[in-house]
Protein backbone atom coordinates (compact mmCIF):
# COMPACT_ATOMS: atom_id res chain seq x y z
CA UNK A 1 0.00 0.00 0.00
CA UNK A 2 2.95 2.36 0.37
CA UNK A 3 4.15 1.85 -2.87
CA UNK A 4 1.02 2.47 -4.20
CA UNK A 5 0.33 5.67 -2.10
CA UNK A 6 4.11 7.18 -3.36
CA UNK A 7 3.41 6.30 -6.77
CA UNK A 8 0.43 8.73 -6.51
CA UNK A 9 1.95 11.39 -4.50
CA UNK A 10 5.06 11.47 -7.73
CA UNK A 11 4.14 11.48 -10.98
CA UNK A 12 7.94 11.71 -12.05
CA UNK A 13 8.33 7.73 -11.12
CA UNK A 14 4.86 7.40 -13.08
CA UNK A 15 6.81 4.41 -15.36
CA UNK A 16 7.55 2.65 -12.02
CA UNK A 17 4.66 3.11 -10.49
CA UNK A 18 2.61 1.48 -13.16
CA UNK A 19 4.66 -1.65 -13.27
CA UNK A 20 4.10 -1.63 -9.41
CA UNK A 21 0.66 -1.36 -9.61
CA UNK A 22 0.28 -3.99 -12.26
CA UNK A 23 2.11 -6.39 -9.87
CA UNK A 24 0.30 -5.70 -7.19
CA UNK A 25 -2.97 -6.42 -9.29
CA UNK A 26 -1.38 -9.88 -10.82
CA UNK A 27 -0.75 -11.02 -6.80
CA UNK A 28 -3.73 -10.35 -5.97
CA UNK A 29 -5.39 -12.31 -8.88
CA UNK A 30 -2.89 -15.06 -9.93
CA UNK A 31 -3.99 -19.02 -9.86
CA UNK A 32 -3.49 -20.88 -7.07
CA UNK A 33 0.03 -22.00 -6.08
CA UNK A 34 0.97 -25.33 -7.81
CA UNK A 35 3.47 -27.11 -5.71
CA UNK A 36 0.24 -29.17 -3.98
CA UNK A 37 -0.73 -29.98 -7.19
CA UNK A 38 2.68 -30.37 -8.80
CA UNK A 39 3.49 -33.08 -5.83
CA UNK A 40 0.04 -34.60 -5.77
CA UNK A 41 0.36 -35.30 -9.54
CA UNK A 42 3.85 -37.38 -9.08
CA UNK A 43 1.37 -40.49 -8.71
CA UNK A 44 -2.26 -41.52 -9.77
CA UNK A 45 -3.04 -42.52 -5.69
CA UNK A 46 -5.88 -41.18 -4.30
CA UNK A 47 -7.71 -39.80 -7.61
CA UNK A 48 -11.03 -40.24 -7.53
CA UNK A 49 -12.20 -42.01 -11.28
CA UNK A 50 -14.56 -39.85 -13.10
CA UNK A 51 -16.71 -41.34 -15.81
CA UNK A 52 -19.63 -39.80 -18.02
CA UNK A 53 -21.91 -37.77 -16.18
CA UNK A 54 -20.13 -38.72 -12.87
CA UNK A 55 -19.54 -35.64 -10.39
CA UNK A 56 -17.40 -35.40 -7.14
CA UNK A 57 -16.96 -32.42 -4.45
CA UNK A 58 -15.04 -31.73 -1.25
CA UNK A 59 -16.01 -29.50 1.39
CA UNK A 60 -13.30 -27.66 3.57
CA UNK A 61 -13.03 -25.18 6.13
CA UNK A 62 -10.87 -22.34 4.20
CA UNK A 63 -7.76 -21.55 6.50
CA UNK A 64 -7.69 -26.51 5.82
CA UNK A 65 -7.28 -26.05 2.10
CA UNK A 66 -3.65 -25.24 1.98
CA UNK A 67 -2.45 -28.20 1.32
CA UNK A 68 -5.65 -29.81 0.44
CA UNK A 69 -6.32 -30.67 -3.45
CA UNK A 70 -9.13 -32.98 -5.23
CA UNK A 71 -7.55 -35.48 -7.48
CA UNK A 72 -9.31 -37.09 -10.47
CA UNK A 73 -9.08 -39.52 -12.91
CA UNK A 74 -10.84 -39.96 -16.32
CA UNK A 75 -10.20 -42.39 -18.93
CA UNK A 76 -11.45 -40.61 -21.82
CA UNK A 77 -11.28 -36.77 -22.73
CA UNK A 78 -13.37 -34.61 -22.40
CA UNK A 79 -15.12 -31.49 -20.07
CA UNK A 80 -14.94 -30.87 -16.47
CA UNK A 81 -17.01 -28.24 -15.11
CA UNK A 82 -15.89 -26.74 -11.69
CA UNK A 83 -18.10 -24.65 -9.60
CA UNK A 84 -17.79 -23.53 -6.05
CA UNK A 85 -19.71 -22.48 -3.21
CA UNK A 86 -18.95 -20.12 -0.26
CA UNK A 87 -16.47 -17.12 -0.18
CA UNK A 88 -14.55 -16.56 -3.31
CA UNK A 89 -11.57 -18.93 -4.05
CA UNK A 90 -8.77 -19.22 -6.72
CA UNK A 91 -9.57 -22.91 -8.56
CA UNK A 92 -7.30 -24.02 -10.76
CA UNK A 93 -7.22 -27.51 -12.50
CA UNK A 94 -3.64 -29.00 -13.60
CA UNK A 95 -3.37 -32.69 -15.72
CA UNK A 96 -0.39 -35.06 -14.87
CA UNK A 97 2.54 -34.36 -17.56
CA UNK A 98 5.32 -36.60 -19.04
CA UNK A 99 7.89 -35.94 -16.36
CA UNK A 100 7.79 -33.67 -12.95
CA UNK A 101 5.81 -30.58 -14.59
CA UNK A 102 2.41 -31.15 -14.43
CA UNK A 103 0.63 -28.10 -16.97
CA UNK A 104 -1.89 -25.80 -15.62
CA UNK A 105 -5.14 -26.35 -17.90
CA UNK A 106 -7.21 -23.42 -16.63
CA UNK A 107 -8.02 -21.31 -13.26
CA UNK A 108 -10.74 -18.86 -12.44
CA UNK A 109 -12.42 -17.88 -9.23
CA UNK A 110 -15.02 -19.32 -7.92
CA UNK A 111 -17.51 -19.77 -5.35
CA UNK A 112 -21.61 -18.63 -4.49
CA UNK A 113 -22.75 -16.85 -7.73
CA UNK A 114 -19.32 -16.69 -9.25
CA UNK A 115 -20.31 -18.91 -11.82
CA UNK A 116 -18.46 -21.58 -13.04
CA UNK A 117 -15.06 -23.27 -14.71
CA UNK A 118 -15.32 -25.62 -18.01
CA UNK A 119 -12.04 -26.98 -19.03
CA UNK A 120 -11.20 -29.29 -21.44
CA UNK A 121 -9.10 -31.85 -20.33
CA UNK A 122 -6.87 -35.38 -21.92
CA UNK A 123 -7.47 -38.95 -20.46
CA UNK A 124 -5.13 -39.23 -17.37
CA UNK A 125 -5.05 -37.84 -14.20
CA UNK A 126 -6.09 -34.28 -12.41
CA UNK A 127 -5.76 -32.10 -9.66
CA UNK A 128 -7.66 -29.51 -8.87
CA UNK A 129 -6.08 -26.18 -6.61
CA UNK A 130 -8.07 -24.52 -4.11
CA UNK A 131 -6.63 -21.18 -2.91
CA UNK A 132 -9.27 -18.86 -0.99
CA UNK A 133 -9.11 -15.65 -0.56
CA UNK A 134 -7.25 -14.09 2.41
CA UNK A 135 -10.27 -12.18 3.21
CA UNK A 136 -12.52 -15.68 3.14
CA UNK A 137 -14.71 -17.07 6.06
CA UNK A 138 -16.56 -20.32 6.88
CA UNK A 139 -16.48 -23.07 4.78
CA UNK A 140 -15.52 -24.14 1.22
CA UNK A 141 -16.95 -26.76 -1.20
CA UNK A 142 -15.46 -26.96 -4.30
CA UNK A 143 -17.95 -29.00 -7.28
CA UNK A 144 -16.38 -31.01 -10.33
CA UNK A 145 -18.46 -33.13 -13.26
CA UNK A 146 -17.35 -34.46 -16.20
CA UNK A 147 -18.13 -35.03 -19.74
CA UNK A 148 -16.46 -37.52 -22.00
CA UNK A 149 -15.68 -36.67 -25.50
CA UNK A 150 -18.12 -39.71 -26.74
CA UNK A 151 -21.38 -37.84 -25.07
CA UNK A 152 -20.90 -34.12 -26.40
CA UNK A 153 -23.23 -32.87 -29.21
CA UNK A 154 -25.52 -35.29 -30.86
CA UNK A 155 -25.20 -38.56 -29.22
CA UNK A 156 -26.10 -41.78 -30.99
CA UNK A 157 -26.54 -45.27 -30.15
CA UNK A 158 -22.65 -46.58 -30.78
CA UNK A 159 -19.60 -44.71 -31.05
CA UNK A 160 -18.91 -43.27 -34.71
CA UNK A 161 -15.02 -43.49 -33.62
CA UNK A 162 -12.12 -45.90 -32.38
CA UNK A 163 -12.25 -44.05 -29.13
CA UNK A 164 -15.78 -44.28 -28.66
CA UNK A 165 -16.15 -48.10 -29.84
CA UNK A 166 -19.08 -49.72 -27.91
CA UNK A 167 -17.27 -53.05 -26.34
CA UNK A 168 -19.44 -55.89 -27.87
CA UNK A 169 -19.64 -59.77 -26.13
CA UNK A 170 -17.46 -62.10 -27.90
CA UNK A 171 -19.82 -65.28 -28.38
CA UNK A 172 -22.72 -63.74 -26.41
CA UNK A 173 -26.29 -65.54 -26.85
CA UNK A 174 -27.90 -62.93 -28.03
CA UNK A 175 -26.39 -60.54 -31.12
CA UNK A 176 -25.87 -56.79 -30.64
CA UNK A 177 -28.24 -54.37 -32.72
CA UNK A 178 -27.51 -51.25 -33.80
CA UNK A 179 -29.11 -48.63 -36.01
CA UNK A 180 -27.38 -46.71 -39.06
CA UNK A 181 -28.99 -43.00 -39.99
CA UNK A 182 -30.52 -41.29 -40.62
CA UNK A 183 -30.42 -38.07 -38.02
CA UNK A 184 -26.75 -38.46 -38.08
CA UNK A 185 -24.78 -37.63 -41.50
CA UNK A 186 -22.27 -40.17 -42.69
CA UNK A 187 -23.18 -42.15 -39.72
CA UNK A 188 -21.41 -45.67 -38.53
CA UNK A 189 -21.40 -47.68 -35.42
CA UNK A 190 -17.62 -48.75 -33.98
CA UNK A 191 -17.48 -51.80 -31.52
CA UNK A 192 -14.29 -53.88 -29.98
CA UNK A 193 -13.31 -57.01 -28.34
CA UNK A 194 -9.96 -57.97 -27.55
CA UNK A 195 -9.24 -61.77 -27.80
CA UNK A 196 -6.47 -62.75 -24.81
CA UNK A 197 -5.25 -65.60 -27.04
CA UNK A 198 -4.54 -66.44 -31.03
CA UNK A 199 -7.86 -67.39 -32.22
CA UNK A 200 -10.08 -67.13 -35.47
CA UNK A 201 -12.35 -64.02 -35.52
CA UNK A 202 -16.45 -64.46 -37.35
CA UNK A 203 -18.16 -61.22 -37.44
CA UNK A 204 -21.75 -61.66 -38.97
CA UNK A 205 -24.28 -58.95 -39.37
CA UNK A 206 -27.65 -59.20 -40.49
CA UNK A 207 -31.16 -57.03 -41.31
CA UNK A 208 -30.50 -53.92 -43.23
CA UNK A 209 -28.11 -52.68 -46.04
CA UNK A 210 -24.85 -52.28 -44.04
CA UNK A 211 -21.39 -53.41 -44.45
CA UNK A 212 -18.68 -54.53 -41.74
CA UNK A 213 -14.65 -53.75 -42.00
CA UNK A 214 -12.44 -55.25 -39.08
CA UNK A 215 -9.74 -53.03 -38.02
CA UNK A 216 -6.34 -53.81 -35.63
CA UNK A 217 -5.38 -51.32 -32.94
CA UNK A 218 -3.81 -49.18 -35.07
CA UNK A 219 -6.56 -48.55 -37.37
CA UNK A 220 -5.35 -50.86 -40.35
CA UNK A 221 -7.90 -52.55 -42.38
CA UNK A 222 -8.10 -56.20 -42.06
CA UNK A 223 -11.20 -57.35 -43.73
CA UNK A 224 -14.32 -56.34 -44.99
CA UNK A 225 -17.36 -58.08 -45.80
CA UNK A 226 -18.37 -61.55 -44.02
CA UNK A 227 -15.20 -61.39 -41.68
CA UNK A 228 -13.52 -64.75 -41.27
CA UNK A 229 -10.07 -63.87 -40.02
CA UNK A 230 -7.26 -65.62 -37.43
CA UNK A 231 -6.24 -63.05 -35.27
CA UNK A 232 -3.32 -62.79 -32.54
CA UNK A 233 -4.14 -61.59 -28.96
CA UNK A 234 -5.22 -57.91 -28.67
CA UNK A 235 -7.66 -55.11 -29.18
CA UNK A 236 -9.86 -55.03 -32.79
CA UNK A 237 -12.63 -52.77 -34.04
CA UNK A 238 -15.84 -53.36 -36.12
CA UNK A 239 -16.65 -51.05 -38.08
CA UNK A 240 -21.05 -51.03 -38.99
CA UNK A 241 -21.83 -48.45 -41.89
CA UNK A 242 -24.44 -48.32 -44.47
CA UNK A 243 -25.90 -45.30 -47.26
CA UNK A 244 -29.18 -45.50 -46.28
CA UNK A 245 -31.32 -45.87 -42.90
CA UNK A 246 -31.28 -49.51 -41.47
CA UNK A 247 -31.44 -51.55 -38.37
CA UNK A 248 -29.27 -54.33 -37.77
CA UNK A 249 -27.85 -57.02 -35.63
CA UNK A 250 -23.68 -58.30 -35.35
CA UNK A 251 -22.56 -61.21 -33.32
CA UNK A 252 -19.07 -61.85 -33.01
CA UNK A 253 -17.91 -65.63 -32.56
CA UNK A 254 -13.66 -66.46 -31.75
CA UNK A 255 -12.67 -70.20 -32.18
CA UNK A 256 -9.55 -70.24 -30.33
CA UNK A 257 -6.51 -71.76 -32.15
CA UNK A 258 -5.51 -75.35 -31.25
CA UNK A 259 -3.02 -75.88 -28.65
CA UNK A 260 0.56 -76.75 -30.78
Amino acid sequence: MSNQSSCIRNAFFSITCVALLAISILANVRPAEAQDCQTALESSTGAVELSNGDTTNKKKGVDEWSGEVVKLVTTLPGVLVIAGEGDGAQDSIYTQGSSTTHPLIDSAQLGTDLGELQAVIPAGTHCIQVAPGSNATGDFEVFASFTDVCHLGTVDDHGNSLLCATPIEVGASLPTSGEIGPAITADHDVFTFEPEAAATVTVTSTGGDVSAGLYNSEGTLLDTGLIFQALAAGRYYVQVSGDDESTYEISVALDPEPEP
